[in-house]
């Protein structure tokens, strides 16, 4: 009986935590007979609190997950996290107080496991393993357990091609260069603009002035900002002799990239922006776009024609890189970002 109040407690945790987040969960009878005879087969092992305090533990990482970003987990956040260790850290130092729900349904959980006493089933266990695949066989493919989700995730990740996450140049499509005019072209790159955001508030900068509205070849900045430079669409068609810095210095432009984002963060990007074609490269790394307009007016727009490149910190979480930055809740601290950094294009624009 305690194994099937356990297997209940850890199955609609989900449902709980659902009542907090914008998380969807329909419970399914095929997937809690699942987790009740996981249940039971970890009751069977040597090391069974162990086994079920890391299971709840993955629990946690899903459910936290959910809590900043809204949306379940996937292969390429999990690798992102392991690639990117110091950004995910500093976002969840400063937003400890989203992950508050997802602690207290852990601690209370632990609390329940520590302090119970369980007993090995008497089913034998091949008959559990046997149950257990018959119940995958069954399973349907739109699953809501976060556990079972943030598994799936995982398997997938270890299953993906190092072409699917690994940029690889494709050095064999030559383009035509556009025709050298006397003008300077300036390319300012931001950082994540929502367009959940976008739909909710329409911000000043866009009653102002023309714009045409684009999305982003990816959600990572590591992946889209190299297939922008690179015009491709998927990593597999970047070709870097179609570098918008290798056209812009065939045309006789004077080339420079500014960035205000850290060493780090430029890691994985700085392979694709052909840096032999970049006559100025400049990396401020103080994380204030003000600092780029500081920068932009040091450029001699009359007596040379110019290709600029500049990237902005933006919206890059945890959102605090603001002067009036104060602590609040994510989407207030989201906004003020996106202000000031409409600010800084206005400011760059005049």
């Amino acid at each position: 009986m305690k194994l099937f109040i356990l297997a209940l407690v850890l199955y609609f945790q989900n449902f709980f935590f659902s009542l907090f987040a914008s998380f969807v969960f329909i419970p399914s009878f095929i997937e809690f007979a699942s987790v009740y005879i996981l249940v039971l087969l970890i009751s069977k092992t040597e090391y069974k609190k162990s086994l079920f305090l890391f299971w709840q533990f993955l629990y946690l990482i899903h459910f936290g997950f959910i809590s900043f970003f809204g949306r379940i987990i996937t292969s390429s956040d999990i690798y992102l996290f392991f690639t990117h260790i110091v950004e995910t850290y500093e976002t969840f130092i400063y937003t400890l107080d989203i992950f508050i729900v997802p602690f207290i349904i852990t601690m209370l959980i632990f609390i329940i496991v520590l302090n119970i006493k369980i007993k090995s089933t008497k089913i034998n266990v091949y008959a559990l393993l046997f149950a257990f695949a018959t119940l995958l066989i069954f399973m349907p493919n739109k699953i809501y357990d976060a556990s079972f989700l943030l598994l799936k995730s995982i398997a997938s990740t270890t299953t993906i091609k190092s072409s699917d996450i690994k940029l690889e140049a494709n050095l064999t499509k030559k383009l035509i260069s556009l025709k050298k005019q006397d003008i300077n072209i300036v390319l300012l790159i931001g950082e994540s603009m929502r367009a959940k955001e976008y739909q909710n508030k329409e911000y000043e900068i866009f009653k102002n002035y023309f714009y045409k509205t684009i999305y982003a070849g990816a959600t990572s900045t590591d992946l889209s900002l190299p297939l922008l430079i690179n015009g491709a669409v998927k990593p597999s068609e970047i070709n870097l002799s179609n570098n918008i810095f290798t056209l812009a210095k065939e045309n006789d432009f004077k080339t420079a990239f500014i960035t205000v984002q850290s060493k780090k963060s430029l890691k994985y990007i700085k392979p694709y922006l052909h840096l032999e074609d970049i006559e100025s490269f400049k990396l401020l790394g103080s994380r204030d776009d003000m600092d780029l307009l500081k920068e932009f007016k040091k450029i001699d727009l009359q007596n040379q024609t110019n290709f600029v490149v500049m990237q902005m910190q933006g919206q890059h979480s945890p959102y605090i890189y603001y002067p009036e930055y104060k602590k609040s809740t994510i989407l207030e601290q989201y906004n003020e970002s996106m202000d000031y950094s409409n600010r800084v294009i206005s400011e760059m624009i005049k």
